[in-house]
C-alpha cells in the first residue's frame, strides 16, 4: 500500500507540473501538444510493449520495475531538456505508469482469498488516492519554495523510485497460502 500511495504521489505530481515546467522552460505550444500527443500513442502501447515483460514476473518485481521505468521517465526531462529527451520522458513516463495500476490487481488476484479481493483492491485505491492528493500538494509547495517546478518534480521522480524499492521487496504468498487481508470493518 505504501508503494502505491507514493506512485499516486509521483505520478500525479509530473502528469499535473509537466506542461507547466514545459512552459517554463520555453517550451512552444507545438512541443506542448507533441508531448500530450506522444502521451496518448504510449498509452495504446502499453500492453504490447510490458505484457509479456510482466506475465514472467512474480513477487512485488513487476510493480517495481515499472515503477522505476515511471520514474526514470520523469526524470530525463530534468536531466536533458532537448525535445527528444521530453518527447522520450512522455513516452517513457505513459508506457510504463499504465501498467502499474494492472500489476497491483494481479498482485491482489494473485495473494489473496476471492473472497478479499474487493477488500485489498479498495484498501489500494483509497492509499492511491491519498497519494494523488498529497503528490501534487507536496510538489507545488516544494516548487513555490524553490522558486520553480523543477524541484518538485525532483521529489516526485524521488517517491517514484522508493516505491520501486518498496515493490521490489514484496514478496508472493508462500505457494498454497494466501495473505491475510484487511480487518473488516465489521
Amino acid at each position: 500500500m505504501t508503494g502505491y500511495l507514493l506512485f499516486g504521489a509521483g505520478y500525479i505530481a509530473y502528469m499535473t507540473f509537466m506542461i507547466a515546467w514545459l512552459r517554463e522552460a520555453g517550451g512552444s505550444p507545438e512541443m506542448q501538444a507533441a508531448f500530450w500527443s506522444v502521451i496518448g500513442l504510449a498509452a495504446m502501447a502499453t500492453q504490447w510493449i510490458w505484457g509479456a515483460v510482466l506475465d514472467r514476473l512474480r513477487h512485488g518485481h513487476g510493480f517495481g520495475l515499472l515503477m522505476i521505468v515511471t520514474a526514470l521517465g520523469a526524470l530525463l526531462p530534468l536531466a536533458w531538456t532537448a525535445p527528444v529527451a521530453i518527447l522520450a520522458s512522455a513516452a517513457i513516463f505513459r508506457s510504463a505508469f499504465c501498467a502499474v495500476v494492472a500489476t497491483t490487481t494481479v498482485f491482489v488476484r494473485r495473494n489473496m482469498a476471492r473472497a478479499d479481493w474487493p477488500r485489498a483492491i479498495g484498501a489500494l485505491t483509497v492509499a492511491f488516492g491519498i497519494g494523488q492528493t498529497l503528490g501534487p500538494l507536496a510538489t507545488g509547495i516544494l516548487g513555490d519554495r524553490a522558486g520553480g517546478i523543477t524541484a518538485g518534480l525532483w521529489l516526485s521522480a524521488g517517491w517514484l523510485v522508493v516505491g520501486a524499492l518498496i515493490g521490489v521487496l514484496q514478496r508472493d504468498a508462500a505457494p498454497g497460502k494466501k495473505m491475510n487481508p484487511l480487518p473488516s470493518p465489521h
